[in-house]
């Protein structure tokens, strides 16, 4: 789930004064119901942004575990979240800009993030993503991959065994060994 200050069409459009509407962050947060066990992590370089900090309170307020990254130490949205990660960054190389140094760090910040957490589901297994949902011809390929490659199968006997585990790497992987 992914709270945007301007919804879905801030991905392709600024939507001019939206990360200043505090109110939306709270009725969105309260709105998908993000309370325990749940998890929200809050981005915002200056850690000042008044709908990223509303949400994050709101969140926090409601059981849920935050997480606040920013670039910039000793802010409102790192003081606030359970679990604070400063990026230092330093000075953007153009001014007033930050998709360079912070939003490079923030990306990078956010796929380690996301890695750990499939790590920790138990997603993972010998380094191989094995939880994966084949919608194309090529992930269905890499499935079948990925089956030869942890059971030390042959493809044919890893789409016999993909076949019987109804698409599951992991079950498929079981059957092999």
């Amino acid at each position: 789930l992914l709270l945007l200050a301007g919804g879905e069409e801030a991905m392709t459009r600024a939507i001019e004064g939206a990360e200043d509407e505090s109110a939306e962050a709270t009725h969105l947060v309260e709105s998908h119901h993000i309370t325990e066990p749940a998890a929200l992590v809050a981005v915002a370089a200056s850690g000042t942004t008044p709908f990223t900090l509303a949400a994050l309170r709101a969140a926090g307020q409601r059981g849920a575990l935050t997480i606040g990254i920013a670039n910039n130490a000793a802010t409102p949205l790192l003081e606030d979240a359970d679990i604070p990660v400063l990026l230092e960054t330093g000075a953007e190389p153009i001014a007033g800009s930050t998709r360079m140094n912070a939003g490079t760090a923030q990306r990078v910040a956010l796929s380690l993030l996301s890695t750990f957490v499939m790590i920790r589901l138990g997603r993972v297994y010998r380094g191989v993503m094995i939880d994966v949902q084949a919608t194309n011809k090529k992930l269905e390929r890499r499935k079948r991959e990925m089956v030869c490659h942890l059971a030390g199968a042959e493809p044919e006997a890893a789409a016999d065994a993909l076949a019987q585990a109804e698409g599951n790497v992991r079950l498929a992987v079981l059957l092999l060994l």
